[in-house]
C-alpha cells in the first residue's frame, strides 16, 4: 500500500497469498457445492456430479459440448468486462469517450476493463459489483425459479469468476472515509482517495 498525492494504491499482490487472499479467492468456488447440493434437492436428482457435458449437453458429443462449454466461458470473460465498464458509466457526470477501454492482457492471459477517470466510491463499486449480479445471482435465481440447471449452473460458474472483484471491493470498505476511487491502471485494485485528503 503506497500514497502519493493524497491517493492511497490498494492493489492486492496474488503473487503473495495470505489469508485473506485466499478467502476471496477461493470462497465463491466453496460456495458452488452447497448451492448444487440444494439445487438437487429442490428439484429432481439431475446427474450434476458424474459430467457436466452430459448434464449440460446430452445430445452432444464429448468435444463438441467441450467447445460449447469453452466458448460460454470465453463469452462470459468478455460480458464480464464489460459489465464493469457498463456500471461505470452509470451516473453523473457523464464520462467522456474513450475513458472505459476493454482488451486482454497477453502477459496475465486474462481480459480486463479499465476506466481512467477519478468516480465517486459508490459508482465504482456498482460496476465492481454488476458481473456478480447480472451473470452469478441472477441466473442462479432463474435457474432455482424455473428449474433449469444450465442457468444454475452458469451463474455459479460465474460466481468462481468474481473473487478480485470481491478483494477490491473489501480493501476499498476498510479505509474509512473513501470519497473518489481511480481503477490500478496496470493491476488488479484502485486508487482511493479519503475525503480531506490533500
Amino acid at each position: 500500500m503506497t500514497e502519493q498525492g493524497g491517493w492511497r494504491e490498494l492493489a492486492p499482490d496474488l503473487g503473495k497469498l495470505n489469508g485473506t487472499t485466499l478467502f476471496f479467492m477461493l470462497v465463491p468456488v466453496l460456495v458452488v457445492i452447497p448451492i448444487l447440493a440444494i439445487y438437487n434437492l429442490v428439484w429432481e436428482p439431475t446427474i450434476v456430479w458424474d459430467s457436466i457435458t452430459k448434464t449440460l449437453f446430452p445430445e452432444l458429443s464429448l468435444w463438441r459440448s467441450s467447445l460449447c462449454i469453452l466458448a460460454a466461458i470465453i463469452c462470459n470473460a468478455v460480458a464480464h468486462e464489460a459489465l464493469h465498464g457498463f456500471g461505470w458509466r452509470i451516473g453523473k457526470p457523464p464520462l467522456p469517450k474513450g475513458s472505459i477501454k476493454i482488451g486482454f492482457s497477453w502477459k496475465n492471459l486474462t481480459p480486463y476493463c479499465h476506466c481512467n477517470q477519478t468516480l465517486s466510491t459508490a459508482r465504482y463499486l456498482i460496476g465492481s459489483l454488476m458481473p456478480l449480479i447480472v451473470l452469478g445471482l441472477l441466473p442462479v435465481v432463474v435457474g432455482f425459479t424455473l428449474g433449469q440447471l444450465h442457468w444454475t449452473i452458469f451463474g455459479l460458474f460465474s460466481i468462481t469468476t468474481v473473487g478480485g472483484d470481491l478483494l477490491v471491493i473489501y480493501e476499498i470498505m476498510r479505509v474509512e472515509g473513501v470519497d473518489e476511487v481511480r481503477d490500478h491502471p496496470t493491476r488488479l485494485g484502485c486508487l482511493v482517495r479519503t475525503k480531506g485528503s490533500v
